[in-house]
């Protein structure tokens, strides 16, 4: 039987150990912990591993490079290990797991490939949110991310980005995990999992009385007449950005002596019919004749020129800033829209369960509210608030600047 090598395991000891021959990769046990050793190449590099036989057969598992791995951490290891062997199990067998473990990015491709895109509306809001926050960590293997480093992450990212931002990402992590686990690519603590999220003050933002005049003339000086009539159409009916970047002409009754728009599937999964007041329909008129696009907001306008794979418009922020910036206005979102339809509605004495029908929130069953409440006073009612933004604007505008018709869409 060949003779093992024995050395005290100094940090002296080990930068002394010669280089191995060519071919050769010796190891050199500790003398008093059974099984932990420095495995040396002939390139001089040593890396501390565990040898021990287990079920009749030879097992060797990596433990660390030596100096990156400490020589306590490597015999705190060593003994983790031992008492593996001594229960029955195998570490190099458990470090060949490891080893098959997905990283983060082949995870996350699978993740939006399996779950993501087939059963989520917000599939890009993943997509974005990953790519933005999470770059750092797309070579590191599922295994390798521990509590503490989603606990600096989540807190690095609320300093930057804001608490919201910085809730999404853990949701999305933990998510992630969780399907990891239930896909049998990850066995496992969940690292995001007892990571305390921030406190998030609910958004109450809307479009005030007194920006109303500003808005709306800005809004009518937008050149960008796709991205113009898609901000007034988030304003007439109340919907959210993402039902309106896709609306599709044949969603639409125009002709109807009720017209109105039937969203296929909103956030909640449901169909809604919104109601179309007489602004609405002739900003659709209008476009209608201009365009032979399936699509309401085609992804190619004049002014821009863009395209998107959707084939429709994906995200108007450079006119939402002209237009926030020629109305002085500072911290509106297009969502804000919907908000503001909303309120407005409330201000009229509208009840919540038709404005909760008018907005498609779907708190309880969507298709029940809808076979319960007529869309005669859901009609009305939008067509009344909508009435009073318009008139407040029009009141509101010193320089008789003309708001009211809209401009032509080109």
């Amino acid at each position: 039987m060949k003779k093992k090598h024995t050395i005290r395991f100094t940090k002296d000891v080990i930068e002394a150990l010669p280089n191995a021959e060519p071919g050769k990769r010796p190891i050199y046990y500790h003398k008093k912990i059974n099984g932990l050793g420095v495995r040396v190449t002939d390139a001089g590099v040593k890396t501390f591993v565990f040898y021990r036989w287990v079920n009749s057969r030879p097992s060797i598992a990596k433990l660390g490079r030596f100096p990156d791995m400490k020589i306590a951490e490597a015999v705190k290891k060593a003994e983790t290990y031992a008492g593996t062997v001594a229960g029955g199990g195998d570490p190099s067998a458990d470090e060949r797991d490891r080893r098959n473990v997905p990283s983060l990015a082949d995870f996350f491709q699978e993740y939006m490939d399996r779950h993501a895109k087939p059963k989520k509306k917000s599939w890009r809001n993943d997509l974005h949110l990953f790519k933005k926050h999470l770059t750092g960590w797309h070579t590191r293997k599922l295994s390798t991310i521990k509590r503490n480093d989603v606990q600096r992450l989540h807190s690095e990212i609320g300093k930057k980005s804001g608490p919201y931002a910085a809730n999404r990402v853990l949701a999305l992590l933990r998510t992630i995990y969780n399907k990891a686990e239930a896909w049998g690519d990850y066995q496992g603590d969940n690292p995001a999992t007892g990571v305390e999220k921030f406190r998030e003050k609910s958004r109450s933002r809307r479009l005030r009385d007194d920006e109303r005049p500003a808005f709306f003339k800005a809004l009518a000086q937008e050149p960008n007449t796709t991205a113009r009539d898609f901000f007034y159409l988030c304003l007439l009916t109340g919907a959210r950005k993402a039902n309106v970047l896709a609306m599709r002409w044949d969603e639409l009754a125009l002709d109807s002596e009720t017209p109105a728009w039937t969203i296929p599937e909103t956030k909640g999964g449901n169909t809604q019919t919104v109601p179309l007041d007489k602004r609405a329909v002739e900003i659709l008129r209008e476009r209608q004749s201009a365009t032979d696009s399936p699509w309401v907001f085609p992804t190619r306008d004049t002014t821009s020129g863009r395209r998107s794979a959707s084939g429709h418009m994906t995200e108007p922020k450079f006119a939402w800033k002209r237009i926030l910036a020629r109305a002085g206005i500072e911290g509106l979102r297009i969502h804000d829209l919907r908000r503001t339809m909303g309120s407005m509605m409330a201000e009229l004495g509208t009840s919540p369960a038709i404005i909760k029908d008018a907005l498609g929130h779907a708190n309880i069953n969507t298709t029940m509210i809808y076979a319960r409440l007529s869309q005669d006073p859901v009609r009305r009612s939008m067509a009344d608030a909508a009435n009073a933004l318009f008139k407040s604007a029009e009141d509101g505008d010193d320089d008789g600047a003309e708001i009211v018709p809209m401009p032509k869409s080109s």
